[in-house]
């Protein structure tokens, strides 16, 4: 049972990791598919024609556009990551004001109706 409760808990913790990241690492997954294929395309275009000048370059430039796909991937998820956050700054703002509000009302006492500031004719309206 403990067993069950602790793999549950670790899956639903990649879950909430995952679920942000989850369209940038697909693109990321693919481009390096993409790249992948289309050398090892090249590599068998290359068996075939037995042109052997160019074969060295195209591991570097793979190598390379690896690289790039994984940097530009870490760059976006760091700005998304910075969205979030400043969006989550923002609504601890806003739950601040909401705070304060609610505790300048507290603080004004027992609030009282309609009904009872005109009893009391205290009531701003009906004096003007």
């Amino acid at each position: 049972m403990l067993n069950l409760i602790l793999k549950s808990t670790l899956l639903l913790k990649i879950y909430f990791w995952l679920k942000p990241r989850l369209l940038n690492l697909s693109v990321l997954i693919f481009s390096i598919i993409i790249i992948s294929y289309v050398h090892s395309e090249y590599i068998s275009w290359v068996e075939i024609s037995e042109k052997k000048i160019l074969l060295g370059y195209s591991y570097i430039l793979k190598n390379v556009l690896i690289l790039l796909a994984i940097f530009i991937y870490f760059l976006t998820s760091k700005k998304q990551t910075k969205t979030i956050e400043e969006l989550n700054e923002k609504y601890e703002y806003i739950n601040a004001d909401r705070k304060k509000t609610f505790v300048s009302l507290k603080e004004k006492g027992k609030l009282k109706t309609d009904y009872e500031r005109i009893l009391e004719d205290t009531d701003e309206e009906s004096k003007k």
